[in-house]
């Protein structure tokens, strides 16, 4: 999506939006290991599936424009 703001000249811009969802599950297991797995095998089957709800913080950063060299 390219959003271009009234200018007359300007230069282009990557702009990175990341959000961070967050769940904590609490799992009985036989260790901490097999829980990871349990979890893992919940979200890989989309039981586990975060929403807005799991929302915990927003980053916005600027990313650089990759530098070409022509020889």
């Amino acid at each position: 999506m390219k959003i271009n703001p009234k200018s007359d000249v300007g230069s282009t811009y990557r702009v990175i939006v990341r959000e961070t969802l967050q769940r904590v599950l609490e799992i009985e297991a036989p260790s901490a290991e097999m829980a990871v797995e349990t979890v893992k095998g919940l979200y890989q089957k989309e039981v586990v599936v975060l929403d807005y709800a799991d929302f915990v913080d927003f980053e916005i950063s600027l990313k650089p424009l990759e530098c070409r060299q022509v020889i």
